[in-house]
C-alpha cells in the first residue's frame, strides 16, 4: 500500500521509507503526481528491498531503496522531477547517480523544480 510518494506499506505490515528522497506533503505542488506515481511503480507488485545505512528513522519506518524488476524507484523518482533529495548520509550506495538524476531534473523544471 502506498502512503504517499516516500513510504509504503509492505505485506506484513512494515512501514518502508525511501531512503534519500522526500516528496511534497499532502496539499503542496506534485504530492499527487509522486504517489501516483509510486502506486503505479509499486502497488501490489514484488518488490526488492535493499538497506543502505540506518536501518529506521525516528518514525519507526524501515529506511530501503526499492526496486522493481532491477529499477531503482528511489532514483527513477528523482529523475522525473517528482521528489527532492534527502539523505540521512552521503555514505550511499546511488549518491552521485541521485545528484546527477536532480541536476537533470532540475534543469529540465519537473514538477517539483518547476517553480524554479
Amino acid at each position: 500500500r502506498v502512503v504517499d510518494g516516500d513510504t509504503i506499506v509492505v505485506e506484513g505490515g512494515d512501514r518502508i521509507r525511501l531512503l534519500d528522497i522526500d516528496t511534497p506533503e499532502r496539499g503542496e505542488t506534485c504530492y499527487s503526481e509522486a504517489k501516483n506515481r509510486l502506486t503505479k511503480l509499486v502497488d501490489g507488485k514484488s518488490v526488492t528491498l535493499e538497506r543502505a545505512g540506518e536501518n529506521k528513522d525516528g518514525y519507526d519506518r524501515l529506511l530501503r531503496y526499492i526496486f522493481y524488476n532491477n529499477t531503482n524507484i528511489n532514483l527513477l523518482l528523482v529523475r522525473e522531477g517528482l521528489v527532492t533529495l534527502y539523505f540521512y548520509s552521503k555514505d550511499t550506495p546511488y549518491y552521485e547517480q541521485l545528484i546527477q538524476a536532480e541536476q537533470s531534473a532540475k534543469k529540465e523544471g519537473l514538477c517539483v523544480w518547476k517553480s524554479l
